[in-house]
């Protein structure tokens, strides 16, 4: 298994980083290092991520609201439930950051819109997705500043882009196992139980598309959160599209068996038959003859 090192963003080694660069880039005439420039790679990655949120957490709440209105208070408890204490969470970790970025003296003082912004962004759960349009925002200033010459800027701008980009795939990958991965075991351990049912409901064909998107949802966050590590590092490669695509492959097919299992496992555990199993392996495991 690879090590996996989570990393926090928002410190002054990223911002040394960048004023590092900038004095490089002024000491070379102005010249740019190779992949550090805002591409249309970055604006799917970063529109890619916000689709994909904006669906996981839509779909559960329609089915949320399903449930609600069919009378499954036991379902939908557990379908709220991992839904707000995963907001919570990244919602609390976004404000933090944020808060740390205003104390932070190299930082412009973002303006009073831009806090009530984040506020009203905050209040409705979506921390990610305000972090994702700042990466993009700033992005666009990246390639503005490219337009018209202005070099430093440009570095800057895109700097201060995979700032953001990096905090909302960490926030992204909190949110995926708080969230998307139980939501995913959930819904399709609901589904699967009542799959012999004679009534087939519009609801099963929303709980499929709900597991659909968890899936992808958490392999495309552990593909975002690497791509976006190796992009805020200097010593490491970049993680191009082609990459990209076979880690997102790799890691959808090793969460959708991974979620396989689990439910396997669930239905044992609630079959009639699981203490007779169990009694079998432990009298097969002491007493083999």
């Amino acid at each position: 298994m690879a090590d996996c090192v989570v990393v926090k963003f928002s410190n002054d080694t990223v911002r040394t980083r960048t004023e590092d660069l900038s004095h490089n880039v002024a000491e070379e005439g102005q010249t740019l290092p190779a992949g550090s420039v805002f591409s249309v790679y970055h604006i799917i990655c970063l529109l890619l991520s916000i689709t994909t949120f904006i669906l996981d957490v839509g779909f559960d709440s329609w089915l949320a609201y399903f449930y609600y209105r069919q009378g499954d208070g036991a379902y939908f408890a557990l379908t709220v439930t991992f839904l707000i204490f995963p907001a919570i969470i990244t919602t609390a970790f976004s404000l933090r950051w944020y808060i740390i970025d205003g104390d932070e003296p190299t930082l412009p003082k973002p303006p009073l819109w831009k806090w009530v912004l984040r506020i009203i962004m905050l209040l409705l759960q979506l921390a990610p997705v305000l972090r994702y349009c700042d990466a993009l925002a700033y992005g666009v200033q990246s390639i503005t500043a490219g337009k018209a010459g202005n070099r430093l800027r440009q570095q800057k701008m895109y700097r201060r882009m995979l700032d953001e980009d990096s905090d909302a795939a960490l926030l992204r990958l909190f949110h995926c196992f708080l969230h998307a991965a139980p939501q995913a075991i959930l819904q399709l351990m609901i589904l699967i139980f009542h799959v012999n049912q004679q009534d087939v409901s519009s609801i099963q064909a929303i709980q499929a598309w709900a597991v659909i998107c968890s899936l992808i949802s958490v392999a495309w966050s552990l593909t975002s959160y690497h791509r976006s590590v190796r992009y805020a590092r200097d010593d490491k490669e970049k993680l191009e599209w082609q990459g990209a695509v076979m880690q997102f492959c790799w890691h959808l097919m090793s969460t959708g068996n991974h979620s396989e299992i689990y439910i396997i496992i669930t239905k044992h555990v609630l079959s009639d038959n699981f203490l007779f199993s169990i009694q079998s392996f432990l009298s097969c495991s002491f007493f083999p003859e």
